[in-house]
């Protein structure tokens, strides 16, 4: 889709928008509305030509932290692999707890002295933060990087009730210790994988160790990140992740708010305040999705949505109130909201913890099934879906207080070039036509109003018309619109008294060949049999009628 400017606009006329860099944008110049995730094909545009309002602009930014696969890139080391990695975990924890059990008595005298209660955990920490063995065990590298969207959570987690915290007061994700009571068997089955496969973090390749890694109370080097693989590797929090995005907002970068708001939609939800990638994560996080807005009363149901109004907005402007009159950090906000989470969870006695349904969501037949589990009780996902809400309005106006007035410039990198089209590749642009659309068409790589002919370039099915498919396309590179293959002939008939060609395929003096290339049901005059002694003296039995010995 080409730019319409209007007169107080200094986007040229006809260029296309680089939607990679859409962030950059400003919102009352961009003419599309977000359809879902943080992809290029994800844009619509406006039937009218509207701009989105700001609710979208931050909803799409809060959904882009979960396309952030640079955050958690990956690698196999040799060294945390079966039995070395055991074996260096045994290692590990043996000098931990020998360290602690020494400097345990010298911290409860030192602590004496300064009025401070000593514990073995506080030991433990201190031994931890001198592991040697850590830092010898991060010197070998991995092989990769290996990237994917599932490891891109792993920083979404704060776990409240920890009883383990090496690197923050409240930690986050740690497959050891997750779960409300223990680790769940998903959680189980992915620390085994990574026992096995050696899949590690690769420190100096993931983006979340230097965004939220950074926040830790205990730093690590890139040598003590990778000491272990996944499985008993302690992640950040999410809190950290709100830390990062808040502090790049400072009150200019509208669009760091992202951070934050997912950061608040993660610690709204029980699994990731427990630590837990089990106990029915993915089933309750998918009946709230398609619930949806049912979980909400419309505004049309003026009584329902009444209640829900004044008892969402009484609890945001408590939550504001707290974040000035106490000059709560962002960080401590987010961990507050996930207390108040677990809170929830335990009222209900942790209905919400269903271990069985995460098996059934691995098992195809049985997805839907394990989903249903929670859909089926929305009056008891109802008060984490409002809790969300009241901390996401609190939010947004504290954030509004903090924003300094100024007007951004037009940012020349949100278009293409001259005589460019949009590919969503590379840069984002490529010289010349979108191959095969006019120059008054929809670019490719977004979900078009037109389509593509049988026989011109594509990127996906959707770009295609008339039925047919994209194939031969790829990351690198464009197919072709090919209407699909005929479907395959009709199966020969199951012939019930055999196929036949001619009346002589069938049986002896009564089988008729159909049309169908079968033989008929036989006609048997003189009587059916199956031995000659079923029929009449001077007949014989033909292994369905009785025949005349005399024809």
């Amino acid at each position: 889709m080409k730019s319409s400017a209007r007169p107080e606009s200094p986007i040229p006329a006809g260029r296309e928008y680089n939607l990679l860099n859409a962030g950059n944008a400003r919102i009352f110049e961009f003419p599309y509305v977000v359809e879902d995730g943080y992809r290029p094909c994800a844009f619509k545009p406006w039937a009218d030509g509207r701009s989105p309002g700001l609710g979208d602009v931050l909803g799409w930014h809060a959904a882009s932290v979960d396309w952030r696969i640079a955050d958690s890139s990956m690698w196999v080391r040799p060294t945390n692999t079966g039995m070395f990695g055991l074996l260096q975990e045994a290692q590990s924890r043996a000098f931990e707890y020998a360290g602690g059990a020494l400097v345990f008595p010298f911290l409860c005298l030192y602590n004496l002295f300064t009025g401070r209660s000593c514990s073995m955990a506080d030991a433990q920490n201190i031994a931890s933060s001198v592991n040697v063995l850590e830092l010898v065990q991060g010197l070998v590298p991995g092989v990769g990087p290996i990237d994917a969207a599932v490891n891109v959570g792993m920083w979404h987690f704060v776990d409240v009730e920890a009883t383990q915290n090496r690197f923050n007061d409240t930690r986050g994700l740690f497959y050891e210790n997750a779960g409300p009571n223990f680790p769940g068997a998903f959680d189980v089955a992915i620390m085994v994988a990574t026992d096995i496969a050696g899949l590690t973090l690769h420190p100096f390749a993931s983006e979340g160790v230097k965004r939220y890694g950074a926040y830790d109370r205990r730093s690590r080097n890139g040598f003590q990140w990778q000491a272990h693989n996944v499985g008993h590797t302690e992640f950040s929090p999410v809190s950290n992740l709100a830390n990062h995005g808040w502090n790049t907002f400072a009150g200019i970068d509208a669009a760091a708010l992202g951070w934050p708001l997912h950061a608040i939609g993660d610690s709204a939800a029980p699994h990731h305040v427990t630590g837990t990638t089990s106990w029915g994560h993915r089933s309750f996080e998918d009946a709230v999705e398609q619930l949806g807005e049912g979980l909400l009363p419309r505004p049309t149901s003026t009584e329902a949505f009444g209640a829900v109004r004044d008892r969402v907005l009484r609890s945001a402007f408590e939550h504001v109130r707290d974040l000035n009159a106490n000059s709560i950090s962002i960080p401590s906000f987010v961990i507050n909201e996930a207390r108040v989470t677990r809170d929830l969870a335990r009222n209900d006695d942790d209905w919400i913890f269903k271990d069985s349904t995460s098996v059934e969501y691995l098992t195809p037949l049985l997805q839907q099934h394990s989903i249903d589990a929670y859909k089926d009780h929305p009056e008891k996902l109802r008060p984490f879906v409002e809790h969300a809400v009241a901390n996401t309005i609190a939010f947004l106006i504290v954030a509004s207080e903090r924003m300094r007035p100024n007007e951004p410039a037009f940012e020349a990198s949100t278009l293409c070039g001259e005589n460019q089209y949009f590919t969503g590749r590379g840069s984002g642009c490529a010289e010349g036509i979108a191959p095969g659309l006019g120059q008054q068409s929809m670019p490719l790589g977004l979900r078009a109003v037109s389509c593509v002919a049988a026989g011109q370039s594509c990127l996906v099915t959707s770009d295609c018309c008339d039925g047919t498919t994209c194939n031969g396309s790829s990351s690198t590179g464009y197919g072709r619109c090919e209407a699909p293959p005929p479907p395959p002939p009709p199966p020969p008939p199951t012939c019930v008294h055999g196929s036949c060609t001619s009346n002589s395929n069938c049986i002896p003096g009564s089988g008729v060949c159909g049309a169908d290339g079968c033989c008929q049901a036989p006609v048997c005059s003189h009587g059916t049999c199956s031995t000659d002694a079923d029929c009449l003296v001077g007949e014989y039995c033909s292994g369905v009628c009785c025949l005349s010995l005399v024809q």
